[in-house]
């Protein structure tokens, strides 16, 4: 990584002034869609092992898929890093050229026509976006740990704050 690379993610993460003292997972992305005035929808699906996340573009929204077969950690690791792509500007291409028929099957009642966007693999497509994703994801951890929230990256949170000592412990995914 250079230190181009590494001064524009600090950039790019203290431009969002963002108070991570607040952060849970939830509260983050609801953040960044009132900040960017665009919904971000967040989706568990099946994917193969070796494709970790998906970030698609579309006129309206911007959809982070992740992995349900993925450790819940894992999972707020690869959102993260899918955050981390949308927030870098990485560039996207046209999602039928690049996953396979199987994988498009999986993504029924997301309309494909204008569908643009990057996805996770084990063996990168664009090996430099996606070390610049992890680095984002890293500075955003450094970030949350300094502020005492790192538990929050490691467990699921409830809505109903009055269950979450119970929903905690029961895998909840709320």
């Amino acid at each position: 990584m250079s230190d181009h690379q590494q001064r524009r993610i600090l950039e790019v993460i203290q431009g969002l002034n963002y108070e991570f003292s607040e952060f849970t997972l939830p509260h983050f992305i609801a953040y960044l869609v009132k900040l960017r005035q665009r919904p971000i929808i967040l989706q568990a699906i099946p994917l193969e092992e070796e494709i970790h996340g998906i970030w698609l573009q579309v006129p309206h929204a911007d959809y982070v898929l992740y992995n349900w077969n993925d450790h819940p950690l894992h999972q707020v690791h690869n959102v993260l890093h899918e955050i981390g792509h949308i927030l870098l500007d990485h560039p996207c291409y046209p999602i039928p050229e690049i996953l396979p028929p199987e994988l498009l099957a999986k993504l029924n009642g997301i309309s494909i026509v204008q569908m643009r966007g990057q996805f996770r693999l084990v063996e990168p497509v664009r090996p430099d976006d996606e070390r610049e994703a992890e680095m984002f994801v890293r500075e955003l951890q450094r970030k949350i740990m300094f502020a005492d929230r790192l538990d929050e990256l490691a467990r699921p949170t409830s809505s109903i704050s009055a269950i979450e000592r119970y929903t905690r412990n029961l895998g909840y995914h709320g």
